[in-house]
């Protein structure tokens, strides 16, 4: 009786050791994998873009177009003027002023190009973390150009000209506001949220006064 007993008590801690190991190999890596998963979370950076569209030309294409059209046109121009020069001993001098008149100003319609449309901005865009705006605009051989500024740099002619909406740091562009997507960031580029200066008006004032 004493040899049974002890063989079941012995069989009662088998099972009891089964039971714990079997417990702990399903809770290991469970906790394993909770941990695993919450330090891949913690490593992750959160990464979230600021940079807000404000502004998109609708004409970006169109002037991409004529300055290609016109930088092919006057490499065109370039390659054959040797040729036309060559001819021109054989012709008047009143046709060989006119050809090399023709010629000059057909070579300098990009630079014409360039002057007009270097102000028009195709895509304007804000990032909030740096409060500063990155304009975009083409240069002469058709390939973008980019400007970054912030809202101090902006000078908002009384008068603007051609082709001028805005200036940063003395450099004319032009934007039209009727396309801007996000007029808020628009108007602290402008300077619209600043209260308006009535020092003018109120001097005024005084000398109609006096």
């Amino acid at each position: 009786m004493l040899h049974f007993s002890s063989y079941i008590i012995a069989l009662n801690n088998a099972n009891s050791s089964l039971i714990r190991s079997n417990l702990v190999k399903k809770l290991i890596p469970s906790s394993f994998h909770l941990i695993h998963t919450s330090a891949c979370h913690r490593e992750l950076p959160k990464s979230h873009s600021q940079s807000i569209l404000v502004y998109e030309g609708s004409l970006k294409t169109r002037i991409k177009g004529v300055k290609l059209l016109s930088l092919t046109s006057s490499m065109t121009g370039l390659a054959i003027l040797p040729a036309v020069v060559k001819d021109l001993s054989q012709t008047s001098i009143a046709l060989s002023c006119g050809v090399v008149l023709f010629s000059s100003f057909f070579l300098s319609t990009p630079l014409l190009l360039d002057w007009i449309t270097k102000r028009y901005v195709t895509h304007l865009r804000y990032d909030s973390s740096t409060q500063l705006f990155t304009a975009t605009t083409f240069n002469l051989l058709c390939q973008q150009r980019e400007l970054q500024f912030s809202a101090d740099d902006v000078t908002v002619p009384d008068l603007p000209g051609m082709l001028t909406s805005f200036e940063v740091k003395g450099r004319p562009l032009f934007v039209d506001a009727n396309q801007v997507k996000d007029p808020e960031a628009y108007s602290l580029m402008m300077g619209y949220d600043k209260p308006l200066d009535l020092k003018l008006s109120s001097e005024e004032k005084k000398e109609s006064v006096s």
